[in-house]
């Protein structure tokens, strides 16, 4: 069974996503702190992060995933108008 990451603190979001990963195994995060931890050692075929996280900015979470993991990587927002850049490199 493919594997899946979701990190977002809302917990409404987390639950919507697990949904519409029906078919994934699904490992959820509520900060990028506790991402972190889940994704120490552990193999996951995509990861859905929350654009603005509580605890650490987004970009960081972002470089640390794609460098460890190497999986894609699907970037979400709740918000509505505004732009919010994300820079990776």
């Amino acid at each position: 069974m493919p594997k899946a990451l979701v990190v977002d603190d809302d917990r409404a979001v987390r639950d919507a996503v697990r949904v519409a990963l029906d078919g994934y195994e699904v490992t959820e995060a509520a900060t990028a702190g506790e991402a972190m931890r889940c994704a120490w050692g552990a193999t996951f075929d995509v990861v859905v992060l929350d654009v603005v996280l509580p605890d650490v900015d987004t970009a960081v979470v972002l470089r640390r995933v794609l460098d460890a993991h190497g999986v894609p990587v699907l970037v979400i927002s709740g918000r509505d108008r505004e732009s919010i850049p994300i820079i990776a490199d």
